[in-house]
């Protein structure tokens, strides 16, 4: 991809979100907007020739102070040749590890290879005819809980010719072990519907603050030609993650046990993003 491009795909429009989760359970946003540039520190750090050149959907969980998981969709394997990729092929997920100190970073990629040597993808459901994108995440209590889409393929000829399975829970019981080792536990996310007529999909921003973990969603509605894709809302206890009685979904007026009650929060949002608490104040940070 020309090096202008990329600039102008990262420069992304940023919005900030003023008192979204007031705990007076009224959702009164106020969305302020703003540029943002690459870092060109980072953008070196991810420059590769070989191996893993590069991938979209980019998760990161920090698991500890010089540790931090990055979670990786489609990927392209392979090497780079007089600036142009060569042998490459592409892998549906993979696993990045950044370990030091800041500024000394220094960056490990993971994927799995099959008896021949062919690149294969490091998360694969138990469909053996499906693959997952892995989305949003977090650290609790020294495990980590991910959130990954379940793809299938679908009768459209084009480029899209794939459709969403389900939604999946994997809990990463020892995250700093060197991710070929790691113990995994999969679940089957219940709140999802896929129809013809709604698609309610959590999984596209994962956000702990304080003792309350959010998990952020989409709901689009297939059938309206052009509809907005909007932002939806579900929180727990943090430390219930897979305690899926605990879920609490955001509704206009208050909060609602019942995922299907939710109700937008922003019309016009990426199907995948992140929030960020902004430090020292009541503002959350959408990217």
């Amino acid at each position: 991809m020309p090096r202008s491009k990329v600039v102008r795909l990262l420069s992304a429009a940023v919005g900030i979100l003023a008192g979204l989760f007031a705990r007076s359970g009224v959702c009164q946003e106020t969305i302020q907007f703003m540029d943002a540039r690459p870092d060109a520190v980072w953008d070196n750090r991810f420059q590769r020739t070989s191996g893993w050149l590069g991938a979209d959907g980019n998760y990161s969980i920090r698991v500890s102070s010089d540790r931090v998981l990055w979670f990786f969709s489609d990927t392209l394997i392979g090497r780079v040749a007089d600036g142009k990729r060569v042998e490459s092929r592409m892998v549906n997920n993979s696993i990045g590890v950044q370990t030091g100190p800041a500024g000394q970073e220094s960056l490990e990629f993971f994927y799995r290879n099959s008896p021949n040597g062919e690149p294969q993808s490091m998360f694969r459901p138990d469909d053996a005819s499906h693959w997952e994108w892995l989305v949003g995440g977090t650290e609790i209590q020294e495990k980590v809980h991910l959130l990954t889409w379940e793809m299938r393929r679908s009768s459209d000829p084009g480029v899209f010719g794939f459709a969403m399975a389900g939604v999946n829970h994997i809990e990463i019981e020892n995250p700093l072990d060197r991710p070929t080792d790691w113990k995994l536990t999969r679940r089957s996310l219940p709140f999802t519907e896929l129809t013809d007529s709604r698609r309610i999909v959590f999984g596209a921003a994962v956000l702990q603050d304080g003792d309350t973990t959010y998990v952020y969603g989409t709901l689009e509605t297939p059938g309206q030609k052009l509809a907005p894709r909007r932002m939806i809302l579900a929180r727990f206890p943090s430390r219930s993650f897979a305690d899926y009685s605990s879920w609490q979904f955001r509704t206009a007026t208050g909060w609602s046990s019942h995922f299907v009650d939710c109700s937008e929060l922003v019309i016009g949002i990426a199907s995948e993003y992140s929030v960020s608490r902004v430090p020292g104040s009541s503002k959350y940070l959408c990217i």
